[in-house]
């Protein structure tokens, strides 16, 4: 979890526990999964959450956590950040195993492959397939960026953008 503050998880598990929260739904990349992960571990977890999550403990119990992978969210940043360009290439070559000269065209190749993958395993891949519809997403999106916390994301997200991913994983 090498981007995710334990603050974050800290206020997560704190939320959950007070609100009696039974599912977490992760939406994004890598960093957010992780936290999410670590949430809905740490509600479970007696003691310092920062020993839950530097040392191996095995299987844990855990709330139930959906997540919308990737894809969705990784054709939005491309759309909306020409500078991404590299990470995607650099994503595409180095995870996807992909090659090619058309840099945008790798980029776009490798997030389906990613999306084919997931697709592959059956697990759900859109809200729509968990029951879940557009009814709250304005509310999903302030919650998720809460006091403009994700101004200083890999890319700088709006309330509108989240929105936009969500309608996206529909």
């Amino acid at each position: 979890m090498t981007s995710t503050r334990i603050e974050s998880v800290e206020r997560g598990v704190e939320i959950c526990k007070k609100d009696g929260i039974d599912v977490i739904l992760a939406v994004g990349g890598g960093s957010t999964i992780d936290c999410c992960k670590a949430v809905a571990t740490g509600v479970y977890w007696e003691g310092d959450l920062w020993d839950m999550v530097a040392t191996r403990h095995g299987q844990l119990k855990a709330l139930p956590l959906v997540a919308i992978l990737t894809p969705r969210w990784m054709r939005h940043i491309l759309a909306k950040d020409p500078t991404s360009l590299p990470r995607f290439v650099k994503f595409a070559r180095n995870v996807m195993g992909l090659d090619g000269q058309d840099e945008l065209a790798l980029a776009h190749e490798a997030i389906d492959a990613l999306e084919a993958y997931f697709k592959s395993t059956g697990i759900p891949m859109t809200l729509t397939e968990l029951g879940i519809d557009r009814e709250h997403f304005a509310d999903m999106a302030a919650g998720a960026n809460r006091g403009g916390k994700l101004e200083g994301a890999f890319v700088p997200l709006t309330d509108e953008d989240i929105i936009q991913i969500y309608e996206a994983c529909l």
